[in-house]
Formats: structure tokens, sequence, C-alpha cells
């Protein structure tokens, strides 16, 4: 039986053609008579003939001009009388123009004028508001490759945070920076493979998946725009929603009769294989017993996990992933208060020092001698990195990242933690508190170098925190 027309899909090509003139990037626009509109140069394939071929023979009947393709833009689904329609575009820059002689148009719907548009008159000009939003979201394309200062600029939503600078970052940040660039692109080759094998796969889930193509990008632009506010948890969220996203594409391709079907099929499992292993490895408590719960048959994952079984189980491992950040965050603001008060109390007594400038008998160890309290700040700073750096010769590098971020704040926070309990101590011997015996510089200074090393209290204190999340199965 003949399949009804109305469930075929057209399938055609185009191109965004761009030009530099005058600094100003310009796109080749086309007027057609016959519709009496301006729109992108695009037609329909030839049967037995390549997408790319398609878009580049399109362009050249309907514009006069050879161009080559640069990178791959984006598509346009829409319905035509209710037939399905697909077309996919290319972003091009121009070899060559075509003689009047050596046109050739084989049809009625050729353009029968062209304008070289800036964007905003292009904007103004198209007539259809797909092709507006499709030239909104991209990327101009100058004549020579050349100009370009990294491939980074060619897809639009990595150019949108191209002016966010890597020094400007935490090493999450960078992270995620790097995170978008990478995955941006590999979602950009999945759509693409998947629209290159469109035409076997059913109206129902060519619509479903092109739908969540446009909600994974969605989500990918709104990590990018977190990451411009340094909104860094909100920028993780989106990112990992995003790859919810892909696993609901997996599962929708590999449920279609398509070429894609076993590949997606693989690519599904693989991803619950994955999550399951890394969440038997990094999990503990309740969230490790829902894990078994949703994937776990027989010590290992089970065979077809059903999509909502994987996508909640992503989604935990991805919970706990935020709240560790989201722990480390508030240790951080907590540390922050403390240096800031620990500085002030520092920069408090050199204040006193120089105000009073009382008489300072360094060998009677003065309590008001600036040399012994500046002295003793340094050495109790100096024993405080010492013990640091011992203390990170001894860490493991197999630490999970959230630990070794925890640890980190505490790094920062020794030298201030080690200079003000060297003050004190050197203070308690000074005013009698503590009894050394004999009193001289090089035992204030000792003393002040070993009291450096109660930055460990630190240590203790992240210790006991970690014994009461693990008492609260945190």
């Amino acid at each position: 039986m003949t399949e009804n027309k109305h469930t075929e899909l057209i399938r055609a090509a185009g191109g965004l053609v761009w030009r530099v003139n005058k600094n100003q990037p310009e796109i080749l626009v086309i007027h057609r008579s016959r519709y009496n509109d301006w729109a992108l140069p695009k037609g329909k394939l030839k049967d037995g003939e390549h997408w790319d071929a398609a878009a580049l023979r399109e362009v050249a009947e309907e514009t006069g001009y050879r161009a080559e393709i640069v990178s791959f833009a984006d598509s346009l689904f829409y319905y035509v009388s209710e037939q399905p329609k697909l077309v996919i575009f290319w972003n091009m820059r121009i070899k060559k123009e075509i003689p009047e002689s050596e046109r050739v148009t084989d049809s009625p719907d050729e353009g029968d004028r062209v304008k070289w548009l800036t964007l905003d008159k292009a904007l103004e000009k198209i007539t259809y508001e797909d092709e507006k939003e499709l030239i909104r979201g991209a990327t101009p394309m100058p004549q020579n490759s050349a100009s370009f200062s990294s491939s980074f600029a060619k897809d639009p939503l990595v150019e949108k945070m191209g002016w966010v600078k890597p020094s400007w970052l935490s090493d999450s940040g960078k992270r995620l920076r790097v995170s978008l660039e990478v995955y941006y692109r590999e979602m950009k080759q999945l759509e693409f493979r998947f629209l290159h094998s469109s035409e076997t796969i059913n109206r129902e889930s060519l619509e479903l998946v092109t739908k969540q193509f446009e909600d994974l990008a969605r989500f990918l632009e709104k990590s990018s725009e977190a990451l411009k506010t340094n909104n860094l948890e909100l920028g993780w969220e989106a990112f990992n929603a995003a790859q919810r996203q892909e696993t609901q594409i997996y599962h929708e391709i590999g449920q279609s009769k398509s070429a894609m079907q076993n590949f997606a099929r693989d690519r599904f499992e693989g991803r619950a294989l994955s999550i399951f292993t890394e969440g038997n490895h990094k999990l503990r408590s309740w969230r490790k017993e829902k894990l078994y719960s949703l994937l776990e048959q027989k010590d290992q994952v089970k065979a077809n996990p059903r999509l909502s079984e994987v996508l909640d189980a992503q989604q935990t491992l991805s919970d706990y992933f935020s709240n560790g950040y989201r722990r480390l965050g508030i240790l951080r603001l907590q540390v922050t208060y403390l240096e800031i008060i620990a500085g002030a109390a520092i920069l408090g007594w050199i204040a006193l020092l120089l105000l009073f400038k009382p008489n300072l008998d360094i060998e009677s160890g003065n309590l008001f001698s600036p040399f012994l309290t500046i002295s003793s700040l340094l050495f109790g700073a100096l024993g405080a990195c010492i013990s640091g750096i011992l203390r990170l010769e001894k860490r493991s590098t197999g630490q999970k990242i959230p630990e070794q971020l925890e640890h980190l704040v505490y790094t920062v926070a020794r030298p201030l933690v080690g200079a003000v309990s060297a003050l004190a101590v050197v203070t308690f011997v000074l005013v009698g508190i503590l009894d050394v015996g004999s009193q001289t510089p090089g035992l204030y200074l000792a003393a002040a170098f070993i009291a450096g090393f109660s930055e460990r209290l630190l240590e203790f204190g992240a210790g006991k925190f970690d014994e009461d999340k693990s008492d609260k199965g945190e």
C-alpha cells in the first residue's frame, strides 16, 4: 500500500550565505516573485541527492553565487498543507559569482532578486518568522575563516559566552565552560546525524525528537547565561538537565524504526550503565538504596531499564553533586567571614602599635614590640603553610572533586589561622599565662612557629562535620 502523501516528509536544504562589507557582516536574502516574499535561499532535494549538495545547488540557482559550506547552522521543521517539511541550513561563504549566461534554473520558485543586507535590515526584510529566528541565533561567517580567533566562535551558544575570560572563573566555572563547549558540539553532531536519517522515522517520533533537541539547546543556553553571571549552581543544574534531555532523545530514537535505532539503543543502555557504575562508587545511604531500587538486578544494571527509571537515577546522581557544591558554598562563606574577622584583628593590632608607639625593648620581650608582633604573625603563617604542605603530601589525589575543593577552602584559611594562633601564644608567654622558663626573642619566634601548626584544628572541625553528615545519611 502506498503511504498517504501527507505523511511523506518534504526534504529541503539551504544556506545562510555571509560576507563582510565595511567591517559589517551581511547575509544574502532572495525575493521570489511567485510568492512575493523575501526569504533565505533553499529548495527541495532531488532523488538520491545529499542534503549538503542540495543546499549548495539551491544557493547557486537562487542567488547566482557559487558558495562553499563552512559549518552546520540549524534546521527548521514545519508543515506545508498538512505535509511535514524539514529544511537543513548551512553557514556558507562565496567562492565566486556565476556569469549570467551560465546560470541554470529549473523551477519557477527561484529568486528573481538578491540583496546583501546587514542583520538588522535582514530581520526587517525577511517574510517568515522562523527564518528570522534562525538568523537571530546564527553566527556571522566572514569570508576569510582565518579571521576567527578560534573555532569557539562558530557555535552561537559558545560565541555568546565568549567574553567570559577563563581567568575570571573558579575551577568549577572553568570546567563548566569547557563542558559546554565540548557538549554543544557533540549534540550538534548528534542532531545532524539524526536529521540525515530522518526520512526513515515516522512523523510522531520526528516531531518529538525535534522538540527534544530544541529543549536541550535551551538548557545549554540557560547554562551559558548562568556562567556569564557566575551563577555556577544554576549553570550546572541546567547542564545536567540538558544531559537528561539527551537520555530521552536516545530512548525515543531507540524506540523508532530509523537508521539510528540500534545506535540510540546502545547509547541509552550505556547511559544507564554509566549512571549505575558511578552511583555505585559515589553514592551512599538512602541515595544508593534508591539507585539500586531503580537500576540494580543481581548486583548489576538491569536489562532493558525503563526511561523513567534511568531519568530518576540520573536525577539522583545530579542532586548528590549539587548538594555537595551547595555545602561547599556555605562552608566557603563561613570561612570567608572568619578570614575577614581575623584580618581585621591583625590590622587593628598593627594600628594600635603605630598610634601609641610604646617604649620598645626587644630583649625584655615588650608586649608592644612591632618587630616581635609582626615576626610572630609571619612565623605563625609560615608554620601553617609548612603544616599544610605536609598534609597535602599525604593526601590522595584520588579524592572526589567536592572533597578536594573543600580542602582547598581550608588551605586558603590556614595562614591566617596560624598567624592569629601564633600571636595569641606569644602574648600568653609575654603576660605570664604560659611559663616557658627563660624568655628570649628566639623562644618567642619558635613558639609562634609551632603555634602555626594549630591550623590543623580546621581539619579537626571538618572531620566532625563529616561525621555529622554521615550520621544524618547525607
